[in-house]
């Protein structure tokens, strides 16, 4: 495990042996994280932390659907395939819309989100699906603030709808 880390909020790089016995002492104070899953990384200047967890991706002719058990609970993330082939930058393929991303309550603040929406769109780049969103706010999460989430992930404005297009 002699890899470089980059952390993916400050972007931090450093050796991964040299913060594993960091890692290893957190994990061993840390019981039971919220959905039972083990540290993956995490950053050394800035304590962001990275999960392995165990994301079920399921791709059919409806949709891509991620799933992950979150200790009795389900958070899940999914898109339904439409009927549209032509998407705003020209390009023609299959269009899914974004149903939902719902986590658990319980589990929210974690990370979870952020790897379901991340399974869901490597899948999507993986099988050139673009993605509709309509953004519908809801809890104590504003408009903007679901915007601004969404197009960290690469979702585009056209025409006051958010698109994901993948490139190929």
């Amino acid at each position: 495990m002699s890899d470089v880390f980059q952390c993916p909020k400050c972007g931090s790089k450093y050796n991964r042996d040299l913060h594993y016995k960091k890692l290893l002492d957190m994990q061993s104070m840390i019981v039971l994280l919220s959905c039972g899953e083990e540290i993956k990384d995490m950053c050394g200047s800035c304590n962001y932390m990275t999960y392995n967890r165990d994301i079920k991706v399921y791709k059919t002719k409806y949709g891509v659907s991620c799933y992950l058990s979150c200790g009795g609970d389900l958070a899940v993330a999914e898109a339904s395939f439409i009927d549209i082939e032509i998407r705003p930058d020209g390009s023609y393929g299959d269009v899914a819309y974004f149903n939902r991303i719902n986590v658990p309550s319980k589990n929210r603040g974690v990370g979870i989100g952020r790897d379901l929406l991340v399974s869901l769109l490597d899948t999507c780049k993986d099988n050139e699906i673009a993605i509709i969103l309509d953004i519908n706010p809801y809890g104590d999460l504003t408009y903007e603030q679901l915007e601004s989430w969404y197009k960290r992930y690469g979702f585009k404005e056209y025409d006051g709808v958010l698109w994901y297009i993948p490139k190929s």
